[in-house]
Formats: structure tokens, sequence, C-alpha cells
């Protein structure tokens, strides 16, 4: 429903959630923005590989040859710009379809299940 809605925008929700992390959080190592995200390395490694050809951040060097922080490009702010409308509509409309008390109770649940994956207690 969503990769559908943001096909004109050259963008899937997973390099778009990318996109926005990186906006609210700023330049971020490979392992840190994987786990904001709650996704894997590898997978996240893929994805900001096709970000990077389309030139939507840029991945520099950090502090040793393995470590290699992700950037949001100008290119890439101005894409968040133009798509989140478009994110804002579709996510309006599934809202309305399953109901705020239904979408509160997923946002609630889906904390849940994140933070029991994440915490190491």
């Amino acid at each position: 429903m969503y990769d559908r809605a943001l096909a004109g925008t050259r963008l899937s929700a997973t390099q778009l959630d990318v996109l926005l992390t990186l906006a609210q959080v700023g330049p971020s190592n490979l392992k840190t923005l994987a786990h904001h995200l709650g996704a894997d390395a590898s997978t996240m490694a893929r994805v900001v590989a096709r970000l990077a050809r389309s030139k939507l951040v840029h991945i520099a060097t950090g502090s040793d040859r393995r470590h290699r922080v992700v950037g949001l490009t100008g290119a890439g702010a101005r894409r968040v710009t133009t798509t989140l409308p478009v994110w804002d509509a579709i996510q309006d409309r599934f809202i309305r379809r399953i109901g705020p008390r239904a979408w509160t109770r997923m946002l609630h649940d889906l904390d849940r299940v994140f933070q029991a994956t994440h915490n190491h207690r």
C-alpha cells in the first residue's frame, strides 16, 4: 500500500524512512542508523547503497576505514520535502481505514515489540 502510493516519488517506504531518520538525527554510521530503524546492518547497507547511487545520501569514511558515516545530501533533503505530503496522505488514509483507536493500539504494540527486541536485560 505505501510503496504503491510512493511509486511516483521514486522512493520505497524503507528508503523514505532512512531519509527521514537522517533528516532527524543527522549523519550516522550504518549500525546506528539500522538501530534507529529496527533493521539489520546488511539490509541497511543495501538500502543506503541504492540511496547513494541516486545521490540522495553521501557516505564518508569515519574515524577508521571500517567506520562509514551516512548523511543526507541536498537532493535527499529536497526529496524528503516533496515526498512528505504523499506520505502524509497515505498515512491519513490508512488511519481512517483502520480507525484511530486501532492505530494507537498498533503503535503501542509495535513499540513494545521494538523494546523487547532491543533491550538486552
